[in-house]
């Protein structure tokens, strides 16, 4: 019902004014499809913030519930309407599962294994800058790729220093830029190779990774 009120509301302003459903915390492939049987059909571009806050993106992957998400347009007659992944991020706090290296690595790591099976049509990281004085063990602070401001000075770092997930982010903004990406080649249960291709020089790129195995992060 908010839905349709909302829609409506819009389109009466500006028909041409895109809405955007539904921003939901993970991609909760049931409910949407609650949300889309009761007669949600309409939107013209449907929003996902698919987190997974349990660890490497191969062991946890995101991109079996988009992938249902994705049937569903089919399903309910939708075509192929833009799927936007409106947040996504991975938190360096250190209570669970992430350090600093992972946060950028995880990161990376889940955008081409996302993108390369074409289940985005647009991406977003969250976010860019953590919290002042943002608390190593809390997980909302440290979703950031640049530190925030610190009121004390610190042993490791120095305020808005740029966290290993900017470079990482960087260097995979840079190598990806104008790419299209093609195969991904399945290393067992426990590595993968993303492979892309620049559309001006047709040089090829591909990202190898694993998850871990005994503790050790293998590359």
């Amino acid at each position: 019902k908010m839905y349709e009120v909302s829609n409506k509301a819009i389109k009466a302003v500006n028909p041409n004014m895109p809405v955007v459903g539904l921003n939901t915390s993970g991609a909760p492939y049931a409910w949407i499809e609650e949300v889309l049987n009761a007669g949600a059909t309409d939107m013209d571009v449907l929003s996902v913030h698919p987190y997974q806050w349990y660890g490497d993106p191969l062991t946890y992957d995101t991109t079996i519930n988009l992938s249902k998400v994705k049937e569903m347009f089919k399903k309910y007659g939708m075509g192929d309407i833009p799927l936007w992944i409106t947040e996504y991020g991975y938190s360096s706090h250190y209570e669970e599962v992430n350090t600093d290296i992972e946060q950028g690595m995880y990161n990376a790591q889940t955008y081409a294994m996302i993108m390369q099976k074409n289940l985005a049509d647009r991406f977003y990281f969250y976010c860019f800058l953590d919290k002042d004085n943002a608390p190593r063990s809390d997980r909302e602070s440290n979703f950031g790729m640049v530190r925030g401001k610190f009121d004390n000075p610190l042993p490791y770092t120095v305020s808005y220093a740029a966290k290993p997930a900017y470079l990482i982010l960087s260097n995979m903004n840079m190598l990806y830029a104008d790419a299209e990406f093609e195969n991904s080649i399945e290393l067992g249960d426990t590595g993968r190779v993303i492979c892309s291709r620049h559309k001006g020089s047709g040089r090829r790129t591909a990202m190898m990774f694993s998850n871990k195995k005994g503790g050790e992060l293998v590359t």
